[in-house]
């Protein structure tokens, strides 16, 4: 057997890149989707036939039909569309399930209008004479369409560049970080080290001092920073640790001064009034990790 021979016999399957958890997740919305649209065909098929049979019922007493004469579908809310709309809904929930589960379970952007646009059957937009038949073939595609998670996987692994989940998470997680601590008009950090401690200059909190005691806000920017912490401290990219969590709520923060006991790597974090924020580690070589890691060389 030559190399060709051998390659040709090698079947890459896109769901050997997952974790077990993941394959569970895929397999049990894979199973759901299946049953709910078998589920509304055949609600479909017994409407139709219903209806069918309410016809027959007055035209042997009258020889034609009055649909108001019926008990089913005589204008009320539910019709034949009813089940076909929902079967074609089906497709997209299935796509967004699946992609926002990867999305949130490994912190990664992902687009599932992409995904849809390249899986569902698209409704062309023709002009007035053709367009009744176009919409029947479009309705026609939608309900034959039968979806497999390893169809959206294979899109949602192309969106990761050649990249695991887990690097994809890391690159975004450092471009975040290094996004909300440089200039972006001029090629200057808004941070300074001072030993342990790093200062982040610029709009990262505000003070309410309307409030007894003061309520602080947390921008966008010192999230960024402090997912960051987190994933430095963690190893996470979800886990929300006590402490920390405060940070991240909608309840604004109630004090200034934070300290952190029993972490490893992370000390205090302080807010001021002119929307500097402080962040002390446990060291100073824990401090120039953070900066080389996730917050220096974003013009590199």
């Amino acid at each position: 057997m030559n190399l060709v021979e051998k390659i040709k016999q090698v079947e890459i399957k896109v769901d050997t890149r997952i974790s077990e958890d993941d394959r569970d997740f895929c397999e049990r919305q894979q199973r759901a989707y299946d049953a709910a649209r078998e589920t509304l065909k055949e609600m479909a098929f017994i409407w139709t036939d219903s209806i069918a049979r309410q016809k027959a019922i007055f035209e042997d007493k009258y020889g034609e039909s009055d649909r108001y004469a019926y008990y089913l579908g005589n204008g009320k809310k539910l019709d034949a569309f009813c089940f076909r709309d929902e079967l074609e809904c089906l497709h997209r929930q299935f796509i967004n399930k699946i992609t926002s589960y990867y999305a949130n379970t490994y912190s990664v952007e992902l687009s599932a209008e992409k995904i849809i646009e390249q899986l569902l059957p698209v409704q062309k937009d023709e002009e007035p004479r053709k367009k009744m038949n176009a919409a029947e073939v479009y309705h026609k595609a939608m309900c034959e369409l039968a979806l497999q998670y390893t169809d959206v996987l294979d899109r949602i692994i192309i969106q990761l560049d050649g990249r695991s989940f887990q690097e994809k998470a890391f690159l975004e997680l450092r471009g975040r970080c290094r996004d909300a601590v440089w200039n972006g008009c001029k090629p200057e950090p808004q941070y300074v080290q001072q030993k342990d401690t790093i200062h982040f200059y610029g709009y990262f909190c505000s003070c309410d001092t309307y409030w007894t005691p003061p309520r602080w806000e947390i921008s966008g920017s010192a999230k960024n920073v402090l997912r960051g912490v987190i994933h430095f401290e963690t190893g996470s990219y979800t886990v929300l640790p006590a402490g920390l969590s405060d940070f991240f709520s909608y309840r604004d923060v109630r004090q200034a001064c934070t300290d952190f006991h029993g972490y490893s790597k992370l000390r205090q974090i302080r807010l001021f009034k002119n929307g500097r924020m402080d962040i002390r580690f446990a060291s100073s070589e824990l401090a120039e990790q953070f900066i080389d890691i996730y917050l220096s060389a974003a013009y590199s």
